[in-house]
């Protein structure tokens, strides 16, 4: 073994950040807020894949929903999941990275009580004991026991330290649009269950209203068989006295001005509101897919790149602070003489 010689009070403060992070090792503190951290967030992850999947089930009934205006055999027919069909594959995306998120957090977990286990507290002192012993004594530890001490410390703190870490990063800069991208998808789908439950006319699927509340299809036909067989009006009795044969009476008309006018303002009304709900749809369609992108976003990084960024960090730090190599002491002028000569 080589003998090192570093500062005194380097060598102390070393001494100093092991022994604390010895007693730490048999303390729940760090452990108990980690999982208090990950239960917060494996409940965000599931309530977000709820919401999801209640979505795509949404989306995709109303995915086969076609909406048409068809006065007279001709009009316009309106697919709606020409509209819905790429937001419900982003949806159903978003529906599997939430389940892969609540993964993460359960796999978290786990890994957390695994560090937390006696055995690891036992393994970490007696080794941190051992390596510190050498190194007060001045002694260079073996590079082998450096190394199952750094691998131990990163078992027993690097994925709470992680977890708490992340979750102080999601609090400060991502919680606010969590909560307002959750609220606007729930909104965002009410407003298309809204939207495509009611439209104004389905001609795909019977309807057993009443004749009060017949669709625009059965009135296009009743008006449609009104024009094509004219009812004639009844003739009124004959008066005594009265030289007017019936076939002299003028024919009444079967349709007035008015009732063609009307027709046709409904038609021009229908269509309006059809392309209206389309187009009260589509924004809401591109805000959904907007929110649940951010969303997306948000949980890979709380799951999956800051704990990951994390643990290289503190793997980087530990291992630097173990570094043993003592400064190199500056070649005195008649070293270098010696070595030119």
């Amino acid at each position: 073994m080589k003998t090192i010689n570093l500062p005194f009070a380097k060598k102390i403060a070393l001494l100093t950040a092991i022994t604390i992070m010895v007693a730490c090792s048999w303390l729940a503190t760090f452990e108990s807020a980690a999982n208090s951290y990950i239960d917060s967030g494996l409940k965000r992850a599931l309530i977000s894949f709820a919401t999801a999947r209640t979505l795509n089930a949404a989306l995709s009934v109303a995915e086969g929903t076609d909406v048409s205006i068809q006065p007279m055999g001709i009009g316009v027919k309106f697919s709606l999941g020409q509209v819905l069909k790429p937001v419900n594959e982003v949806v159903e995306q978003f529906a599997q990275l939430m389940l892969v998120a609540s993964i993460a957090f359960g796999i978290q977990k786990i890994l957390i009580s695994i560090g937390a286990h006696w055995m690891i507290s036992l393994c970490l002192t007696g080794i941190a004991v051992g390596w510190g012993f050498l190194y007060f004594r001045g002694t260079s530890p073996p590079v082998w026991l450096t190394r199952i001490l750094i691998v131990m410390l990163m078992a027993r703190f690097a994925v709470p330290v992680a977890v708490i870490g992340s979750d102080a990063i999601f609090h400060e800069f991502m919680a606010a649009d969590y909560v307002q991208s959750q609220k606007t998808i729930e909104v965002s789908s009410d407003q298309i269950g809204s939207l495509t439950s009611s439209p104004t006319d389905q001609t795909s699927r019977p309807s057993a209203a009443s004749p009060d509340k017949a669709g625009l299809w059965s009135k296009a036909k009743e008006f449609a068989s009104g024009r094509a067989n004219p009812q004639p009006a009844p003739n009124p009795p004959a008066t005594p006295g009265s030289t007017d044969s019936p076939a002299e009476k003028p024919a009444s008309k079967p349709a007035s001005a008015n009732e063609e006018s009307g027709f046709w303002s409904t038609v021009t009304g229908a269509r309006k509101e059809v392309t209206t709900r389309l187009a009260n749809l589509k924004d809401a369609a591109e805000n959904l897919t907007e929110r649940v992108l951010k969303l997306m976003a948000i949980f890979v990084l709380q799951t999956i790149i800051l704990p990951l960024l994390m643990v290289w960090g503190l793997w980087a730090v530990t291992k630097g602070s173990f570094d043993m190599r003592p400064a190199t002491a500056p070649a005195s002028a008649d070293t270098k003489a010696a070595q030119l000569g």
